[in-house]
């Protein structure tokens, strides 16, 4: 079968070939009516806007999340007085009276000195068992000589567990640089 054969077995089997053409007119009326009809819907922006603003959050939280925090707990300085060494006063034993020695005390944390200088050591706390938050300790000894926690002078990057009351650092072994022994007292007395 060749291309006529088939043009002519075409039109003899259409419906319409008996009927009248259409005017242009309605003919183009037609056309545009039927490319309206099948045209892609018409979309909105809201998926799109929507999808902006939850990658906007998520960028937002990880860029909180990720920002640096100070290390230790915030709040004003304050400035605590270490007990000077007197010979005349005898402390019992450490672990006679440890716990409930600290639990009486008004301030208690874990710290880090950063620097010792002129009587004076400060210290960032790191952790604040006891009282409110405060942002940096100034530690200063009553008597002359570098700042000391019941015996060793304080250095630079130690990390010392101080317990107060009234403003002057307890005495006796509740305060010091942080040993496996004294930081169990504090988990005890605070945990």
């Amino acid at each position: 079968m060749n291309d006529d054969q088939l043009q002519a077995r075409l039109r003899a089997a259409d419906p319409a070939s008996g009927m009248e053409p259409l005017p242009e007119m309605r003919r183009a009326a037609l056309l545009e009516r039927a490319a309206l009809a099948t045209a892609a819907p018409r979309r909105t922006r809201l998926p799109v806007v929507l999808g902006g603003l939850v990658a906007v959050a998520t960028v937002a939280g990880a860029i909180v999340l990720l920002l640096p925090r100070p290390d230790g707990p915030t709040g004003p300085a304050v400035t605590l007085r270490a007990a000077g060494t007197d010979p005349t006063v005898s402390c019992a034993p450490l672990a006679d009276f440890a716990v409930e020695g600290l639990r009486g005390s008004d301030l208690a944390l874990r710290g880090r000195v950063e620097s010792v200088s002129d009587g004076t050591a400060e210290i960032v706390p790191l952790e604040v068992y006891r009282g409110a938050a405060v942002s940096l300790v100034r530690l200063r000894t009553d008597a002359g000589g570098g700042p000391a926690l019941d015996g060793p002078v304080l250095r630079d990057g130690e990390q010392v567990l101080i317990a107060a009351t009234d403003g002057s650092v307890a005495a006796c072994g509740l305060s010091g640089v942080r040993s496996t022994e004294l930081q169990r007292y504090y988990d005890r007395a605070f945990g």
